[in-house]
């Protein structure tokens, strides 16, 4: 009898660690949650079990009980689609042993119940589950609960060109906090957000983020984030879109002024820097830069300033990469202007003044003023982008507001030795009926 119980033990051993190799060798995954409300905010706690060898990249919610209204998560970007929030891993997953909380405003929590699924970063679902019953935790009286506020970017369209500007506006981020905003992962601009947490702002869309599909994301110090989705589309009987593969250089424009930015853009062979110049008709070189290619798209763009004292002429665009080689060229004409109160107001061939009108306090400043620059004509109540371009490249853009009959005053500061020289200040506005922007411009000289 004690060699056959021995037996047995043997055997229940032998298949026990056959048992436990066999799931060591799975891929293992456990996770918790743990859900409390309080008032009209329910608080989930996910684990990540330690001994878990999957990360969680996504976390949905989906309400079959109650509405969600807004979430937010520090490291997780978060989206409302109907009654299912959707958590999305914004820096690195949630690893074995990791924890993480998401805070969502909803109509009842004592009534709420919901659906939840793990997911891996390649869409695998991980574990699943069912939350019915939600504690509810009571404040005590008197107590003060922070409102939840979640963040929300906006754009004033969501089909743009490649090179065009686009508003972004938010609400709900961190009062007076630097906000970045990216198109996908490309950082396009960067703003700070008021006292009450919003902030208005206007970027250039690259042109090195290719046609389709794309998401705007705009992120605080808080980690507190939020994106809209737009659509690049090709403007009609433009050129083709650009694809990686061949060496490619464009200007945003044929025609240029003395003092101009000139956008360009291209695609590329390899993901190494393009080598560009610009060469103005007398063979001096009036810029040089070294532009990044976008690894994914092989795409890329850079601006270029012309020179205030550049002559009229063809200028060419040379672009080198390894051994590949491509020109280009655009023209430079000549500035045609008149006299007017203050500064110098004139226009380009092809732009429409409409009713704007710009006048300055003085024609010339000393270095150390501040100038005062009043638009008139625009349409009340409406937004307003100021551009200024000072000497040595300096460039700057104001976003405002006109009063109820139209019109603005911006007040700039002239300082530094860098300020000697001459400045031009544009003001853009759009019909919104019509699609068709309006632009006016002038001139200020600073001396010593």
């Amino acid at each position: 009898h004690g060699r056959a119980l021995l037996a047995v033990l043997l055997a229940i051993v032998l298949i026990f660690s056959v048992t436990a190799s066999a799931l060591a060798q799975q891929d293992l995954f456990s996770a918790r949650v743990l859900v409390k409300g309080k008032k009209s905010i329910i608080m989930i706690l996910v684990v990540n079990s330690s001994k878990s060898t999957q990360s969680i990249h996504e976390f949905e919610i989906s309400f079959t009980q109650g509405k969600p209204f807004a979430a937010i998560s520090r490291g997780w970007d978060s989206e409302r689609n109907g009654n299912t929030m959707t958590f999305t891993a914004e820096r690195s997953d949630l690893g074995p042993g990791g924890r993480a909380i998401l805070i969502i405003k909803v109509s009842d929590p004592a009534s709420s119940v919901f659906e939840w699924s793990a997911k891996a970063n390649d869409g695998k679902e991980l574990q699943n589950g069912k939350i019915t019953k939600i504690r509810i935790r009571e404040p005590p009286k008197d107590s003060v609960i922070p409102e939840l506020t979640s963040p929300e970017v906006n754009v004033n369209k969501i089909r743009v060109f490649q090179g065009e500007q686009l508003t972004v506006t938010g609400k709900g981020y961190s009062i007076t906090s630097q906000i970045i905003i990216y198109v996908d992962k490309v950082e396009v601009a960067r703003t700070t957000t008021d006292t009450a947490g919003t902030f208005t702002t206007v970027v250039l869309v690259p042109n090195s983020v290719g046609i389709g599909n794309h998401l705007v994301r705009a992120v605080d110090v808080a980690d507190k984030s939020s994106v809209i989705r737009i659509t690049i589309e090709v403007p009609e009987g433009s050129l083709p879109p650009l694809e990686g593969g061949k060496l490619v250089v464009r200007t945003d424009k044929e025609e240029y002024f003395a003092g101009d930015l000139v956008r360009l853009s291209g695609s590329a062979v390899l993901d190494s820097r393009v080598s560009l110049s610009i060469t103005d008709p007398k063979g001096g070189i009036i810029c040089g830069q070294n532009p990044t290619v976008n690894n994914e798209t092989l795409l890329w763009d850079t601006t270029c300033f012309i020179p205030r004292d550049s002559i009229s002429g063809i200028y060419k665009i040379s672009a080198k990469q390894i051994v590949h080689r491509t020109t280009s060229v655009f023209t430079v004409k000549s500035t045609e202007t008149d006299g007017t109160n203050g500064g110098t107001e004139f226009s380009k061939p092809g732009e429409d003044q409409g009713t704007l009108k710009l006048t300055t306090d003085k024609e010339k400043y000393k270095v150390g003023d501040t100038a005062q620059i009043t638009l008139t004509g625009a349409r009340p109540d409406a937004l307003l982008t100021f551009n200024i371009i000072g000497p040595d490249s300096f460039f700057d853009h104001k976003v405002v507001d006109t009063d109820d009959v139209g019109s603005f005053t911006l007040t700039y500061p002239l300082s530094g030795s860098e300020a000697i020289g001459i400045w031009e200040i544009a003001a853009k506005q759009q019909d919104p009926a019509s699609k068709k922007h309006y632009v006016v411009r002038i001139q200020i000289t600073v001396e010593r």
